[in-house]
């Protein structure tokens, strides 16, 4: 499992970087056309870059949100500070700071019904919006007031998102049944527009109900699933669904490997900035190092969640952290820390009907005060733990849940036919496709390794190559400085059979050789006619007749030996640029070129293998 959770990451980590990649791509496009942008289209296009980024990248949100309302509200375009009231809700949302949200998408509501009925899905989705604050509140009433608006005025894909809100209520309330009944409504609508995203938020839910009724096995299905489709779509999805497992993992006793999903969920809020799942996660994280009765760190956990749930004002989840306190100094036999907590998080949950939590709490206190030998306090708060837990859930409700399932199975008919069958067949697909990723990866790593050694073996090829050619003209120029000629030169004298040519070119090479007329960067051919008393149409056709060479050629060539020669020098600190000068090329380009066409490597690899060999 652990192998499997490891791969599931890595395979995330690689898509994400290619979904990013697309991303960046459109992005690009977008900030192009910015840039020649104005009024209404400035704002637009600002506000379309801003919700790209909002699941990935926050800051450059608030950075491209925050431009379009300073020219929305230049230019008073009211429609485009709908929209932009409506990316600065979703920024605070995700970010968990709801009273924030609410301000935005109440000032983008106010907008939006100025205008006709063409906004009415904007408006829907607000509503959806601030009814997921008012649940994150535990207001269920006003959240379900929300819902049943919205849908009034939504299309089809407004009701199938206000039935998911729908279930996501009864579910917080553990009434499973009717919670099923409307993720089941939804992931029909969901599974006919092939809206993956939806898919995979029914799962996670669906997961979330059967591991409360302890059906573990196919919790950790419908969470897979949830995984599988989200890794490459959204991480705050892909973080949901492996904070799940984790949790299926800590109720199966897997503490360590339970944390290390934790973690890796957590580095993803703290990426995209998701306070809220944050602390949701942190708060696992605490639960599962106080089984491993890792107190220190449970505790230092647990603190963290309770400055991010002060901060964000959530009193629901501040309920929920203090009666974790009260356990894990319930659990450390800090009878007085943890009755303090308990004391509080009953305080909260009572004013916020949390009924869930006070059934915990009355549980906690039952125990602090058996250990005290307070009997008659122990069984008021047994009895009142056991009343909440039965009027909450029994096991007819689980036959209930369990027929619901089936039913919805059996409505489905051909195209919904054995569902969890069909949820397994995708589960194995994944792990073979999981598998011939890995064998990719290996495969990959093993071409690239031998790529590797390709490169090296060439690069030492080279550089044995490098080192012979240099050696062998530096014995050249060598044995040339010792006669005081260029032997090449010699040689193409000694063939010469025309005397008057033959004249002609011996004092080239004098004035080359002697006066070293090439360090000149102005030398022409009119320049060397002068020189021998000659037209320059003349020079051109000796040296092209006896040296077998074009004017240039021929002079850089005795640039070049220059250059070798002066690198010979022991005590040289010249650059390679200030060598090319003083050989006489005006252009270092022009001097590394024509160097590495006379022996075959640039200055600086003939400087370094020089080195070596002299």
């Amino acid at each position: 499992m652990k192998l499997k959770i490891t791969i599931l990451i890595f395979t995330f980590a690689l898509q994400s970087i290619y979904v990013n990649a697309q991303n960046h791509r459109v992005i690009d496009s977008l900030q192009n056309e910015l840039k020649f942008a104005k009024d209404t289209v400035k704002v637009n296009l600002t506000n379309r870059i801003a919700s790209i980024y909002a699941d990935s990248e926050p800051d450059s949100t608030y950075k491209y949100v925050s431009i379009s309302l300073k020219e929305a509200t230049k230019i008073n375009f009211e429609r485009g500070l709908a929209i932009t009231y409506e990316i600065f809700g979703e920024f605070y949302f995700n970010k968990g700071e709801y009273k924030l949200a609410d301000e935005n998408f109440n000032k983008s509501l106010k907008i939006y019904e100025k205008f006709d009925n063409n906004n009415d899905n904007n408006i829907a989705g607000i509503l959806i919006r601030k009814a997921t604050i008012s649940i994150k509140k535990n207001d269920m009433l006003n959240a379900l007031t929300l819902l049943n608006k919205a849908k009034i005025i939504g299309n089809k894909t407004t009701i199938s998102n206000c039935n998911y809100s729908i279930a996501y209520i009864y579910a917080m309330i553990e009434n499973y049944e009717k919670s099923l009944f409307y993720i089941f409504s939804s992931l029909k609508y969901y599974e006919t527009t092939k809206d993956s995203i939806k898919i995979a938020h029914c799962n996670n839910l669906m997961g979330h109900i059967y591991s409360n009724i302890n059906n573990d096995s196919l919790a950790l299905i419908h969470y897979t699933l949830s995984l599988n489709i989200s890794k490459t779509r959204s991480k705050r999805d892909y973080a949901y669904a492996l904070g799940n497992i984790g949790i299926i993992n800590n109720k199966k006793g897997k503490y360590e490997l339970a944390i290390s999903i934790y973690l890796k969920a957590a580095e993803i809020f703290i990426e995209i900035d998701d306070n809220y799942s944050l602390a949701n996660t942190y708060n696992n994280l605490g639960n599962s190092y106080l089984e491993l009765k890792q107190y220190q760190e449970s505790e230092r956990y647990f603190y963290l969640v309770k400055n991010i749930r002060t901060n964000l004002n959530d009193s629901a989840g501040l309920a929920t952290n203090f009666l974790n306190l009260g356990n894990l100094y319930n659990n450390n036999n800090k009878t007085t820390k943890a009755l303090e907590y308990y004391i509080s998080s009953v305080k909260i949950a009572t004013e916020h009907h949390l009924t869930p939590t006070l059934r915990e709490n009355y549980y906690g206190l039952f125990e602090i005060y058996l250990k005290q030998k307070k009997y008659k306090q122990a069984i008021e708060y047994y009895v009142k733990h056991i009343e909440i837990k039965d009027s909450i859930f029994d096991l007819e409700k689980a036959k209930s849940i369990n027929n619901l399932s089936i039913s919805y199975e059996t409505e489905k008919k051909d195209q919904r036919i054995n569902y969890l069958n069909k949820e397994n067949d995708l589960i194995k697909a994944s792990a073979e496709q999981q598998k011939k990723m890995f064998l990719l990866l290996i495969f990959i790593l093993i071409a690239i390794s031998l790529f590797v050694i390709i490169l090296t073996y060439i690069y030492l090829k080279l550089k044995k190559s490098y080192k012979q050619i240099v050696k062998k003209d530096t014995e050249v120029i060598i044995a040339e400085e010792t006669i005081g000629k260029n032997i090449k030169k010699i040689n193409d004298l000694k063939e010469t059979k025309n005397s008057s040519e033959k004249e002609i070119a011996t004092n080239i090479v004098r004035f080359m050789e002697e006066e070293k007329i090439f360090k000149d960067e102005n030398l022409s051919v009119s320049v060397v006619a002068a020189y021998c008393n000659t037209n320059p149409k003349y020079i051109s056709q000796i040296i092209n007749t006896v040296f077998k060479q074009r004017f240039n050629s021929f002079v850089n060539e005795y640039r070049i030996k220059y250059a070798c020669r002066l690198m010979l020098k022991k005590d040289l600190h010249y650059t390679i640029k200030a060598i090319g000068n003083e050989a006489g090329f005006k252009s270092n380009t022009t001097f590394i070129n024509s160097f590495k066409e006379n022996t075959g490597v640039t200055p600086s690899q003939y400087l370094k293998n020089l080195n070596t060999e002299y």
